[in-house]
């Protein structure tokens, strides 16, 4: 068993010192899997820059800078860029 390093930090912690946010995720039916928002929406994102980038065999980044603007309110969402 791994012994104990006394990290205090929280994930909260870690995102506060970030002004930009970069969220990757594959493209399922042109958005990104639902997880993803859920992930999002636990976090105050405002005032930050949030850059999305996505993978997809066949098809565009589809919906999701939408999808990812929606679940981040009061973030600015760069367009979603797709990564081949």
């Amino acid at each position: 068993m791994r012994k104990n390093i006394g990290n205090t930090l929280t994930l909260c912690d870690v995102m506060r010192a970030y002004d930009t946010v970069y969220v990757g995720f594959p493209i399922w039916w042109d958005h990104e899997p639902a997880i993803v928002d859920t992930f999002l929406e636990s976090y105050d994102l405002s005032g930050k820059t949030m850059v999305p980038f996505a993978t997809s065999g066949g098809s565009g980044a589809g919906g999701s800078d939408r999808s990812v603007a929606a679940a981040c309110p009061g973030a600015h969402v760069e367009p979603a860029r797709l990564v081949r």
